[in-house]
């Protein structure tokens, strides 16, 4: 994978925890540690997972472990979880909470708890960037 194209995936997936985290700022409306608008969390949780998954499709390419592409069928969480754990188990760490936080739980289940929301929207954060270019700076920031 060239240069280019790896830098154009991390700012994709900044442009994407960007837009996840001014949607949870802006929008859901936090009181008491808990959002308040499911709909806007469930967005956010997905456009997330989103960032997080482009990020790590990125990083496996760059370790010469791409996702097989499959003609029967689209790929799925445990084809990433698969190639991740023969590559590195620590970002398969960041993927399960990515997974289990913010797909699960924020998405799936609409769970409006921040502290779990922000958990997730960490490990997310960690998995881009773990591919971000050697000259660009750290563009990912906590909410």
């Amino acid at each position: 994978m060239d240069i280019k194209t790896i830098t154009d995936n991390y700012l994709e997936a900044v442009r994407y925890m960007e837009n996840a985290k001014d949607m949870l700022k802006n929008k859901a409306r936090k009181v008491n540690g808990v959002y308040q608008d499911k709909k806007y969390v469930r967005m956010a949780c997905a456009i997330a997972y989103l960032a997080a998954l482009l990020a790590t499709e990125t990083y496996l390419a760059c370790k010469g472990k791409p996702i097989p592409n499959r003609k029967d069928r689209r790929n799925n969480i445990d084809d990433y979880k698969r190639e991740l754990a023969k590559a590195d188990r620590k970002m398969l760490s960041h993927l399960h909470g990515v997974w289990n936080y913010l797909h699960c739980d924020g998405y799936y289940r609409g769970l409006a708890v921040a502290k779990g929301i922000q958990t997730g929207m960490e490990c997310a954060e960690c998995l881009i960037n773990a591919i971000r270019p050697a000259g660009e700076e750290a563009l990912v920031t906590k909410i």
